[in-house]
């Protein structure tokens, strides 16, 4: 017997088209087991290793099937299968820790004259699957705003803007974050930069994600950024905004696509000094460079 213990419905939904016409050969027991309670986990694991070993001795089918769905529910599927053999293997000695009500909990389906009624079941399962999904989905959305939520307030922390300012007023350089996902179009600002700048006393830093921007916003108090619209953990509003919470004298330049001019608008709106549409003149960055007013100090000097 082959026993299927995860993604069982990809599985089932597979299978049902596979087996088109041989479908009507087939029986399956639907074991609603889903209903049962167990003490923790490693009970429910053991209950269900000892249904599967003593359905395959009952059934003496290579071919039968164990699904284990993922709302704890059974389905057996088999040429052989009746109601005779499932209530002598939940009479089995191995089973006898959880009593069972077979006329509760088990359903059989001859697919050959209820075959509507099987995938009927079949379809109402696959709704339960997605529904789930989305749930989990949801929570993890959920979550992750929170997380991001409590990681941005940080920028609010007053000791965070004095030390950003130390920092920056005894640092000998001048210092340029670049903030982009994208490794291609990063590694293109920083050698165009670098070839500008090669004399000057400029180092350049990276940054792929918001979270990596802000923590080395805090470590090396960058003069200027560069700042991608589109990160993938947060999106660039959200940084500017937390990058201007903990500096007002932030000087940021927004990365983005021609047709993005609603964010670029909104952004300017909201503290960004301008921005680099993609594709990315050179000059156009080395100008921003060279008007930030704390890197044109730091090159007079």
């Amino acid at each position: 017997m082959i026993r299927i213990w995860e993604n069982a419905e990809q599985y089932l939904a597979q299978k049902i088209n596979e087996w088109r016409y041989e479908l009507t050969q087939l029986r399956c027991a639907a074991l609603r087991l889903s209903e049962m309670t167990f003490e923790d986990d490693e009970q429910r694991e053991a209950f269900y290793n000892a249904l599967y070993a003593t359905l395959k001795d009952q059934l003496a089918d290579p071919a039968a099937l164990m699904l284990r769905l993922q709302d704890g529910d059974v389905l057996l599927i088999s040429k052989t299968l009746h109601r005779k053999l499932i209530t002598q293997a939940f009479a089995h000695p191995q089973l006898v820790p959880w009593p069972v009500s077979i006329e509760i909990l088990a359903f059989l389906y001859e697919i050959d004259r209820e075959r509507d009624a099987f995938l009927g079941y079949v379809a109402e399962k696959m709704q339960l699957l997605l529904e789930r999904q989305k749930q989990a989905e949801d929570k993890a959305r959920l979550e992750q705003k929170q997380k991001e939520e409590r990681f941005l307030s940080t920028a609010n922390d007053p000791k965070l803007r004095n030390a950003i300012r130390q920092r920056r007023q005894l640092r000998n350089h001048a210092e340029v974050l670049i903030i982009e996902d994208d490794e291609v179009t990063r590694k293109m600002v920083e050698s165009a930069l670098s070839y500008f700048f090669a004399q000057k006393d400029i180092s350049i830093e990276l940054a792929h994600n918001g979270k990596t921007a802000l923590q080395k916003y805090v470590q090396h108090a960058p003069n200027m950024i560069f700042l991608d619209i589109g990160l993938p953990d947060f999106n660039g509003h959200e940084i500017m905004q937390a990058i201007l919470a903990m500096d007002n004298e932030a000087y940021i330049v927004m990365l983005s696509g021609q047709d993005d001019k609603g964010n670029i608008l909104r952004a300017i709106e909201h503290g960004a000094k301008g921005f680099v549409g993609k594709p990315f003149k050179k000059d156009k960055l080395a100008e921003y460079v060279q008007n930030c007013p704390s890197i044109r100090t730091h090159m007079q000097a």
